[in-house]
C-alpha cells in the first residue's frame, strides 16, 4: 500500500463512521477464554513481571482469584464476555463500578485495590481486553509500563529512543508509549500489528470533547512511523484534515439503520446541498437526520416508512419541545420547519419527477406547530442589533487593543528569543526567566522548540510562542470581519485563492476570486488566509501546534 493509498483509506474511515473500522487482532480472545478460575490462576506465574517474592505472589494470585469471583456471576460464554457485560452494566469510569460491596477481606477501599491489582493480572495476562473509554478512565500507575515489558518490549524500546532523538519531551513520550499500550490492551496483539485504522478509532475514543485529537495522539502515529509499522511521510494531523464532508458521511454519522430511508434523506440533502454554505447544510443535517429521524429510530424500532403514526409523531414534538439542561429553548421551531420543509419539498417535487411519489406523505408538522417562529426570529434579530448598536462605539477600542495586544507578544517573543535559557529579560516593566524544556513540565503538550518564560513575580508560565500566535490570528480575525464584512461562517470557509490575487497562466491578467483584499501586517502576511479545514492556517515562523 502506497503512502498515499494508507493515508485516504483512513481518512475515509475516520469521515465515514458508518464503515466499520478493521481491529485485526481486536476479536483474538485469549486461549484461556473458556478455561476455569483455577487454569487461570495457574497461569499467572508465566508473567515476565510476575513478583519473585513468594508473599508478594501469594498476595497477587489471592487478588486476582477475588477478581474472577466477581466476573463469575456475569452473563457470558468466557471471561472477555463477562467483562465487555459488566462494562455495559456499569459503564467505563472503573472507580464507579459497585466493587465494595463485598467487604468480607478488610475494608471497602481494600478489597477494591485488591480487585484493581486482580485486573491488572488479568489484563496482563491477556484475559479480558477493556474497551478504549474504559482505558482512557482507568489511569493505571504501572500497568502500562508492565504491558511494555510483557509484549513487544524491543519495539516500545525502541520507539522510545526515537522519539527523544526527535527531540520529545517527556512529558508527550510518556503519553504517546501510554497510548500505544493501551491499543495493545485492547487489540490482544502485539505492537507491530496496530493499523492505522486502530489508531482513529482510539484517538475518536479518547479525545476530549471539542478536540481535534486525544493528548499525545500525535506523537503516538510518529512513533509508529519511526517503526515502520505505520507508512512513512504519513501523520495524523495529514489523516484528520479532512475538509469538508460528503453528505454521504455527515448523514452516516447518526448511524440510520433503515437503508431506505438513509438513501432518501442523502438524495434530498444532495439536493438541498447548492443552495447553503457548508455551516448552514451542517445544521440541516443535524435537524432532518439527528434530531428528526434519529431520534425517531431511537425511541420506535421498527419504523420503515416516513409515514409516521400519529401516536409516534406526537412522542416526537414532545421530546423537541422539552427543555434542554433544564431549561427552555426555542430550537423545536427550527426542527419543525426543516421537518416541514423536507415533507413539502418532496411532495413538491413528486409532481415533476415520479422517483419521489413513493415518499411523497402529508407532512407530521402542521402549520400551526410552527406559529410564533417568524415572531421568535424578528425579536432575534432585534436583539441582535441592538447589542451592534450597544457594541459599536467600542469597537475602535477593541481594533487598538488587539494591534497593542499583537505587537506586545509579537516583542515578548522577539526579546525572550534572544534570551538565554536560565537568563533573565524585562518587558514592559515585567521580568521574566526563560525556561528550558527541562524545567516546564506543566507546559508538557507544548512543543520543547517553543519559547516558554516564567514571571519571576508570581512565577505564571508562559508560553510566548503560543501567546504570539494567537495575538496574532485575533488581530486577523478582527481585521477581516471589519474590513470585508463577511459573516463568521464565510470567514472559516475563506481560502488562500479567496483572498490573494493570481496572475492567468494564459493572459497574464490579475485575477481574484474575491472582491475583497486582505489585510496585511508589517510581515505582509495575509490576515484572512484560512483553510477548508477549519484549523488555524501555520506562518512560516510558528512551529506546529
Amino acid at each position: 500500500m502506497t503512502t498515499t493509498t494508507a493515508v485516504r483509506a483512513a481518512s475515509t474511515a475516520i469521515a465515514a463512521p458508518r464503515l466499520t473500522l478493521p481491529s485485526p487482532r481486536g476479536g483474538t480472545l485469549s486461549a484461556l477464554d473458556s478455561s476455569s478460575a483455577a487454569q487461570v490462576l495457574a497461569a499467572l506465574p508465566s508473567l515476565a513481571t510476575w513478583p519473585e517474592d513468594r508473599t508478594s505472589a501469594r498476595r497477587l494470585v489471592s487478588n486476582t482469584s477475588r477478581m474472577l469471583e466477581w466476573l463469575q456471576p456475569l452473563a457470558g460464554g468466557g471471561w472477555q464476555a463477562r467483562w465487555q457485560r459488566a462494562e455495559e452494566l456499569y459503564g467505563p469510569k472503573w472507580q464507579a463500578w459497585p466493587l465494595a460491596e463485598a467487604t468480607a477481606v478488610g475494608s471497602g477501599d481494600e478489597y477494591r485495590r485488591g480487585l484493581t491489582r486482580g485486573l491488572g493480572c488479568l489484563i496482563k495476562l491477556r484475559l479480558v481486553k477493556p474497551s478504549y473509554a474504559f482505558l482512557t478512565k482507568y489511569g493505571p500507575t504501572k500497568l502500562f509500563a508492565h504491558m511494555r515489558a510483557e509484549v513487544s518490549p524491543d519495539l516500545f524500546e525502541r520507539a522510545e529512543q526515537a522519539a527523544r532523538a526527535r527531540g520529545v519531551n517527556e512529558h508527550q513520550t510518556r503519553t504517546a508509549l501510554n497510548i500505544r499500550s493501551a491499543m495493545v490492551v485492547h487489540l490482544g496483539g502485539d505492537l507491530c500489528g496496530i493499523t492505522a485504522e486502530d489508531m482513529l478509532a482510539f484517538q475518536q475514543a479518547g479525545k476530549r470533547p471539542r478536540a481535534r485529537s486525544a493528548e499525545g495522539a500525535h506523537a503516538a502515529w510518529q512513533m509508529l512511523v519511526d517503526l515502520e509499522v505505520l507508512p512513512a511521510g504519513t501523520s495524523l494531523r495529514m489523516v484528520l484534515q479532512t475538509g469538508q464532508l460528503t453528505t454521504t458521511q455527515l448523514v452516516d454519522r447518526y448511524q440510520i439503520r433503515n437503508d431506505q430511508v438513509r438513501d432518501l434523506l442523502i438524495r434530498y440533502l444532495d439536493e438541498r446541498r447548492p443552495g447553503l454554505d457548508y455551516s448552514t447544510f451542517r445544521g440541516l443535517v443535524s435537524r432532518l437526520v439527528g434530531q428528526f429521524w434519529a431520534d425517531i429510530e431511537r425511541h420506535h424500532a421498527g419504523i420503515e416508512t416516513i409515514n409516521l403514526p400519529a401516536d409516534v409523531v406526537q412522542a416526537w414534538k414532545e421530546r423537541v419541545r422539552a427543555p434542554q439542561r433544564g431549561r427552555e429553548t426555542k430550537r423545536h421551531w427550527d426542527i419543525f420547519i426543516a421537518v416541514r420543509a423536507f415533507y413539502r419539498d418532496i411532495a413538491e417535487w413528486a409532481l415533476s419527477d415520479a422517483s419521489w411519489t413513493q415518499w411523497a406523505f402529508p407532512s407530521p408538522v402542521r402549520k400551526r406547530d410552527t406559529e410564533g417562529a417568524a415572531k421568535q426570529t424578528r425579536a432575534t434579530v432585534a436583539a441582535m442589533h441592538q447589542r451592534t448598536r450597544e457594541r459599536l462605539p467600542n469597537l475602535p477600542r477593541l481594533v487598538d487593543t488587539a494591534e497593542q495586544w499583537k505587537n506586545d507578544r509579537a516583542a515578548l517573543l522577539e526579546a525572550a528569543s534572544r534570551t538565554a535559557i536560565g537568563a533573565t529579560v524585562e518587558h514592559l516593566g515585567v521580568k521574566y526567566r526563560r525556561v528550558g524544556p527541562g524545567d516546564r513540565p506543566r507546559m508538557g503538550s507544548r512543543r520543547p522548540s517553543h519559547v516558554v518564560v516564567e514571571d519571576l513575580a508570581d512565577g505564571a508560565l508562559t508560553n510566548a510562542t503560543i501567546a504570539e500566535d494567537e495575538a496574532f490570528w485575533a488581530w486577523a480575525v478582527i481585521e477581516t470581519l471589519r474590513h470585508t464584512g463577511i459573516r463568521i461562517e464565510e470567514l472559516l470557509e475563506l481560502t488562500q485563492l479567496a483572498v490573494v490575487s493570481h496572475r492567468l497562466a494564459d493572459t497574464r491578467r490579475a485575477g481574484s476570486t474575491a472582491a475583497d483584499r486582505p489585510v496585511q501586517d508589517e510581515r505582509g502576511a495575509s490576515a484572512a488566509r484560512h483553510t477548508r479545514t477549519g484549523q488555524r492556517p501555520r506562518r512560516d515562523h510558528q512551529p506546529d501546534t
